[in-house]
């Protein structure tokens, strides 16, 4: 199982970079302990010496998000994740809510996002639960992937299919799902960020984040 270890000296965050993350339960760090320190927005913050906002609402789809989220984006983002899906799957299966109107939903939370930081790098991040990819919403978010908008496809991460990395509703990840969420986030961070989306994070901050098997 991969989680992420301690670095043996932590970088400061830096004042210039400000990393804020959109979503629901899980981006918020639902049923865990200590939310504000074991949610993966705050791992990977701490882990690229960045500041952290984490928007997250526990029970938000796209259209939560829009609402709620986006208008508490900082113009000063430099990167920002969105992390919906699960919910409004759900929400598909019950009716409550169209595959028509996720997917018009969706793409103005992007757009949206790009309009309260239009300097900051998005990632779209992929709702690693059966429910999403039945309900054709996993799909959907990759296809919106572009330059502007990059794809963090968590859902291809097989680690994240596994029960020991979840709470027992196997929905919200425990500690160890939030710090394999983390691990995945700052490796397509590694790939996609631009030197000025990561304000001053230096190459070598990446390579303090290692797996440990236990």
């Amino acid at each position: 199982m991969g989680v992420i270890a301690a670095a043996s000296s932590p970088p400061k965050a830096d004042p210039g970079g400000l990393y804020v993350a959109i979503g629901d339960s899980i981006t918020f760090g639902y049923g865990l302990g200590a939310p504000g320190r074991d949610a993966f927005p705050y791992l990977v913050a701490q882990r690229l010496g960045l500041r952290v906002l984490d928007l997250g609402i526990p029970g938000v789809d796209a259209r939560g998000a829009l609402a709620m989220e986006t208008p508490h984006v900082p113009r000063s983002a430099t990167i920002i994740t969105i992390f919906v899906g699960t919910n409004d799957a759900d929400r598909i299966r019950r009716g409550t809510f169209s595959d028509a109107e996720f997917r018009s939903t969706y793409r103005s939370l992007i757009d949206a996002a790009h309009a309260a930081a239009p300097f900051a790098q998005i990632y779209l991040l992929t709702p690693s639960t059966l429910m999403a990819d039945q309900w054709g919403v996993t799909d959907y978010i990759r296809s919106q992937a572009n330059a502007n908008a990059r794809l963090i496809d968590l859902d291809r991460d097989r680690r994240l299919h596994l029960r020991a990395n979840y709470q027992p509703d196997f929905i919200h990840p425990n500690v160890a799902g939030q710090q394999q969420i983390a691990w995945d986030v700052v490796e397509g961070l590694r790939r996609f960020a631009s030197p000025a989306a990561l304000a001053a994070t230096r190459t070598h901050r990446f390579r303090s984040v290692a797996r440990s098997r236990r």
